[in-house]
């Protein structure tokens, strides 16, 4: 059972503040990130990489979480980030150049990325603003491609919403393909 805020002392609380200043924006250690997450509402962008195969159907780009991921391990997932301080841009370019650099390998990118929602989400980690996007993709240096109608009983569940409203966003939208 944890402690009501007003147990802890306030030499406690300058403890921790102290601590928590020493830290440099950005990347935060993993204990400390699932600490913060508990407590507070992240903003996290999620991008669900869409391709088409040769016959013209959609296919998602899904990545497997580690084994000694604390949450989901072994879990397919959709390439997202938490957004952080040091990330720049007003329409999250920065955020949006770590997952499609980092997380997905730099495909090659069909479209510009599009932001289409934003909702409140609740997971076994915590309470995430949720930033939705999808993007268009010709290839997949890392990840499989699964089809939009048939994904993996693997996937991480609270992530299904979020890629079939990507699915008829993206089918809907008025891009060149």
């Amino acid at each position: 059972m944890g402690l009501n805020n007003q147990e802890i002392s306030a030499q406690k609380i300058s403890t921790v503040v102290e601590l928590l200043r020493r830290l440099q924006p950005g990347f935060l250690p993993e204990e400390i990130f699932h600490a913060i997450a508990r407590l507070t509402v992240l903003t996290a962008l999620e991008m669900v990489p869409f391709s088409l195969d040769t016959a013209g159907r959609t296919q998602v780009l899904l990545l497997r979480r580690s084994p000694e991921d604390r949450f989901w391990p072994n879990r397919l997932h959709v390439p997202g980030t938490i957004v952080r301080a040091t990330d720049h841009g007003e329409n999250f370019e920065g955020t949006i150049e770590r997952l499609l650099k980092g997380e997905m390998g730099d495909p090659t990118v069909v479209n510009r990325p599009v932001i289409f929602g934003v909702t409140l989400r609740s997971s076994i980690r915590g309470t995430e603003t949720l930033i939705k996007s999808w993007v268009q993709i010709s290839d997949a240096p890392k990840g499989e491609l699964y089809p939009f109608g048939n994904l993996p009983k693997a996937l991480i569940q609270e992530e299904i919403p979020h890629i079939q409203s990507a699915h008829e966003h993206f089918r809907n939208a008025n891009f060149p393909r």
